[in-house]
């Protein structure tokens, strides 16, 4: 809208002052043109008038190309978020197969070695340090297995009015002591009224719970935590929560893959828990994102949408 005003102003303002020399050329006659040029402050006001003409129209073409380049990035922004929600989708679908056809293997293996641990008499000393290695091997297809299910578990849930405030409040209390040992300080920042949305309380906590557990690992020496919840500045009707650690940052080539599924930099990791927090998040109608420095920490804007 601004830039629809100055537009119009820009072009009255360059059209009036030379509009008015033509119709003196064209209507009047020359000698009038050149009594008007002759008379010095007539002809400074007109020089004046032209030159503010200038400037309005200097501003509003730079204004005009402000936009252009605001909708350009919208543009791309737009499209790469189509491309990971169908990325998601197409994996999702996949992932789902398959984690049905592991788990039952994976569940008998491991409940034969519980069935053998029971007789450890029976072994000795290697045989149950190599029992004790299928264990928890297993254990971690099983745990592998529940996760690519919740990641391939796209189904509408039921969605109630929800405070954010309360689920930020909620994940935090649940970490905040397991952090404190670690030497980990969480500041909460919470905006002072509700902020009400229809979501799943227990989905979103679970993608707060994703984000400070990934700024954990990557505060192995302690760190702080900040978090923030507000009113968004920059999309109408919709809150902002804020996460911000002051961990080692994320490398430039890992900002554009960290939510596909599978991508971790993690020795232990599944690479599920961004992506299931990317589709929870995309599920309740809102967007994360991410802008992170190399030895500088990152942080996370999760945008969701207010009840009207």
């Amino acid at each position: 809208m601004k830039n629809k005003y100055l537009l119009y102003l820009g072009l009255m303002g360059t059209c009036t002052p030379l509009s008015m020399l033509l119709w003196v050329w064209w209507v009047v006659d020359v000698e009038a043109l050149s009594n008007l040029l002759s008379n010095s402050t007539k002809f400074y006001t007109l020089l004046g008038g032209i030159l503010i003409s200038i400037i309005f129209a200097g501003i509003t073409v730079y204004f005009m190309i402000q936009s252009r380049v605001r909708c350009s990035n919208c543009g791309a922004e737009m499209e790469r978020q189509i491309i990971q929600a169908e990325k998601l989708a197409t994996v999702g679908q996949l992932a789902g197969g398959v984690a049905h056809e592991v788990n039952t293997p994976a569940s008998i293996i491991s409940g034969r070695v519980e069935t053998m641990f029971l007789e450890s008499s029976r072994f000795s000393d290697q045989d149950k340090k190599d029992l004790d290695v299928i264990k928890n091997q297993a254990d971690r297809i099983t745990q592998i297995t529940r996760s690519l299910l919740l990641f391939s578990k796209r189904n509408p849930v039921d969605k109630t009015r929800i405070n954010l405030n309360e689920v930020v409040n909620e994940a935090v209390s649940l970490i905040e002591q397991q952090f404190s040992k670690l030497k980990i300080v969480i500041v909460k920042t919470l905006f002072p009224q509700a902020l009400i949305i229809f979501g799943q309380h227990n989905q979103l906590v679970q993608v707060l719970l994703n984000l400070l557990t990934n700024a954990r690992d990557a505060m192995p020496h302690g760190g702080k935590i900040e978090i923030h919840t507000a009113l968004s500045s920059n999309v109408k009707q919709k809150a902002l929560i804020t996460l911000k650690d002051t961990g080692a940052g994320i490398h430039p080539h890992s900002l554009d893959k960290i939510f596909d599924p599978f991508y971790t930099t993690k020795q232990s990791g599944t690479g599920l828990g961004l992506s299931v927090s990317y589709g929870i998040v995309e599920d309740h109608g809102g967007t994360i994102q991410v802008k992170s420095k190399l030895g500088d920490g990152a942080i996370f804007f999760i945008h969701l949408p207010l009840v009207k």
